[in-house]
């Protein structure tokens, strides 16, 4: 993994000066092997690397053999398929194995449909001869690519850190896209917290020419068939994607948790150890321990039989805390993060960082074999709202007030589910499930529905919901910021692109047995136990319990310094309001800061 910054503008950069800039700090962090730059002809890159593969012949920018500027962040697969399309092979003596370097080389081949062709995890940037610009990115979004296109200046970043601090013009809030973040925990996909910078979407390829944008959609997520048999051999799909995932020169740990997902990529090593061991690929394996018996899942992992084979680091959550500076973690956000998984995260990706530069992880599973318990009753929740629709909608407000004020007892327990399913009715039908399911289900009842009403959310397909918004727009940015934070590049075969295409051919109703989500297709091949799992949760309650109340700036959203105040005295009744404190606390840093920085808070032009 890598990180860079590039502007082209006719503005003087001083690169030099920039590295040492702290809005650059968390840009070094992505890149801390080698640093490198160009300044030409109104061009300018900086660009930091993190050597996974090729140590001698990696080095960014590169030109191709057509005259293109290429950078890129990621991993590449398949590298021989890559090399077959190079037309220049001369340029293969160059490369070695340098996969970002043969990757750029094909794409500028042709940079429009070539992209498609390629299979990783990737954020890349093109810089034609006719000064055209050319800006892609991997299938579900695994690595980030911000982009300003300005009046006279093009602004390119891993991170949006670096182009705010660049930027010769004043940016602005985006509020349309922050009551987003404040619905959903999401930011809409494309977009960011400002006006004047934008995410290239996963899939897509953005193409800068004279000034004028073009988006051009490479792939998008298969439809599942209504019908389908379980002919799949997803043992065999999961293996190569396994293969794929571990080819590199540093040493690879595997993130283990008690669950299905991990557990079966944790087979497979297992049944292939002495192959992989041979080339020094399986370090260690790191899995995360906690106090709170609720939380804790390694007390299933039976650790006297993989310690036979493999180095175990257990992770001891409570301790680990102890050493935090909450601030740190919330830095290498680069921007607000809602999901509080982000501080067991952290914790693995620096324990793993001491030993190993790659990061194997059971990320996807859930998005692929529709693991998440909403889909046991995601039917007769739809029944539900459709039976309840002909309501009036003043008893259905009445009937809302009356369930928020029955006892809270949870996140997400039985009664927290009634009080968010049933207050998702007074929205349109399309943000429903977004309302149901929102990690701010403590704070939406302040906001009047109109607060939200040009909010752009359409998720009525509830897979689509998890595939499309909460898995790249909040999970993924979860990975890469507290992964990179540590100088460590993650991985997960659960993306591989194969696997995806063969899985959605199988129906959801092979996937959901009576009503639940077994992932019978992966614990028939790899899976011999029954395992209470519910994913890597946070003992909230006791992490708010370290922070101080910070000076709330949120009036601009239309969120009382008084309302906050109040929040902050529940957040240890429940998981649920620590939740929308633990989000709102986060928001509030990053607006004090851009502030701080400069940034003015308007409404959206959109």
């Amino acid at each position: 993994m890598c990180g860079f910054f590039s502007s082209i503008s006719k503005n003087n950069n001083d690169l030099e000066k920039k590295q040492h800039d702290n809005a650059f700090s968390n840009l070094k962090k992505r890149g801390p092997d080698e640093i490198s730059s160009i300044s030409e002809n109104n061009v300018d890159i900086l660009f930091y690397r993190l050597s996974i593969r090729e140590k001698v012949h990696g080095t960014q920018p590169f030109r191709t053999s057509n005259g293109y500027w290429v950078f890129g962040n990621g991993e590449i697969f398949e590298l021989n398929y890559v090399k077959t399309q190079i037309e220049n092979k001369e340029f293969l003596k160059k490369c070695g194995n340098a996969d970002i370097l043969l990757a750029g080389e094909f794409l500028s081949q042709n940079p429009v449909e070539n992209w498609a062709k390629i299979e990783g995890m990737f954020a890349i940037v093109l810089i034609a001869p006719n000064g055209n610009v050319y800006m892609g990115r991997d299938r579900v979004g695994e690595k980030p690519l911000f982009y300003a296109n300005l009046n006279n200046e093009i602004l390119i970043s891993s991170l949006t850190e670096p182009i705010i601090a660049s930027s010769s013009k004043k940016l602005d809030i985006d509020l349309l896209s922050t009551k987003h973040w404040l619905f959903t925990g999401a930011l809409p996909s494309g977009r960011t917290f400002f006006q004047q910078i934008n995410e290239v979407r996963p899939g897509c390829v953005n193409i800068i020419s004279n000034g004028t944008e073009t988006v051009v959609q490479y792939w998008s997520w298969p439809i599942r068939q209504n019908k389908g048999r379980e002919s799949i051999n997803v043992k065999e799909k999961l293996e190569l994607a396994v293969q794929r995932r571990i080819e590199s020169d540093v040493p690879v740990s595997l993130a283990l948790s008690a669950g299905i997902d991990s557990g079966a990529i944790f087979s497979i090593l297992n049944s292939q150890k002495i192959q992989f061991q041979e080339k020094n690929q399986i370090k260690q394996l790191v899995t995360l321990k906690f106090n709170e018996n609720s939380f804790d899942e390694s007390k299933y992992l039976n650790f006297q039989e993989i310690q036979k084979y493999f180095e175990v680091q257990i992770l001891n959550f409570n301790q680990e805390i102890e050493f935090l500076e909450i601030q740190n973690l919330v830095e290498a956000m680069d921007q607000p993060i809602s999901d509080p998984a982000c501080i067991g995260f952290y914790f693995i990706s620096k324990s793993t960082a001491r030993h190993s530069r790659v990061l194997v992880t059971g990320d996807g599973g859930d998005e692929i074999f529709l693991g998440y318990k909403v889909f046991e009753y995601q039917i007769n929740v739809e029944y539900a709202w459709k039976f309840l629709n002909n309501m009036p909608l003043w008893m259905l407000e009445g009937l809302n007030c009356l369930l928020r004020k029955m006892p809270d007892s949870g996140y997400l327990t039985k009664i927290n589910k009634v009080q968010r399913f049933f207050s998702a009715l007074i929205f349109p039908s399309q943000q429903r499930w977004a309302a149901a399911l929102s990690p701010h289900s403590a704070i939406l009842p302040i906001f009047n529905k109109d607060y939200f009403a040009e909010v752009p959310i359409d998720f009525s397909n509830l897979e689509d919901y998890f595939r499309k918004l909460i898995l790249p727009q909040v999970y993924l940015q979860k990975v890469d910021r507290m992964s990179m934070s540590n100088s460590l590049e993650v991985r997960s075969p659960y993306f591989d692109t194969d696997f995806i295409q063969a899985m959605c051919t199988i129906s959801k109703k092979e996937l959901i047995k009576h009503g639940k989500p077994t992932k019978k297709l992966i614990s028939q091949h790899f899976y011999h136990g029954k395992v209470k799992k519910h994913g890597l949760g946070t003992p909230l309650i006791m992490v708010l319990g370290r922070i101080n109340e910070p000076a709330w700036a949120l009036e601009p959203l239309g969120i009382s310094s008084e309302f906050l105040r109040g929040l902050w005295e529940k957040r240890k009744k429940s998981l649920a309001y620590a939740q929308s404190v633990w989000s709102l606390y986060v928001l509030n840093f990053y607006l004090k800061k851009w502030q701080d920085m400069g940034v003015l808070v308007v409404e959206s032009n959109d």
